[in-house]
């Protein structure tokens, strides 16, 4: 299924499902892409401060357990299967907005959440 869309080849974004221990892709343009380590300094003149930045220092959200140093791609979250995916009704609701506003305020539930968990997962620490 979604899975196996021409988007997930090497021509495109590569694999939706790595099967290696760092879950990142081996073959394609996205092949071992690097992820940014926070090295500079944050407001405070501290580099732990740096607002982006995981727990192991690369430019990650910082509940983003993953210490991997490439981008990565996980369709699990916490070791349980991810059964959550848009509908497209999920996506024909946001676009029927009048408003930037109302679009804004409704394109992450479900129209846009569930895609993190689908290839973003969420990996234990």
């Amino acid at each position: 299924a979604w899975r196996n869309s021409v988007v997930f080849t090497d021509e495109w974004f590569g694999t939706s499902t790595p099967a290696n221990e760092l879950q990142t892709m081996t073959t394609g343009v996205w092949a071992y892409t690097p992820v940014m380590k926070a090295t500079g300094a944050g407001i405070d003149g501290n580099a732990s401060s740096v607002p982006v930045q995981n727990a192991f220092g690369y430019l990650r959200a910082p509940w983003n357990t993953n210490k991997g140093p490439y981008v990565a791609r996980y369709n699990r979250t916490f070791e349980f299967d991810t059964d959550v995916f848009p509908m497209c009704s999920d996506y024909i609701d946001v676009l029927n907005y009048d408003s930037w506003l109302e679009f804004g305020q409704n394109i992450a539930n479900g129209a846009h959440g569930p895609i993190h968990g689908m290839i973003g997962g969420a990996w234990k620490a």
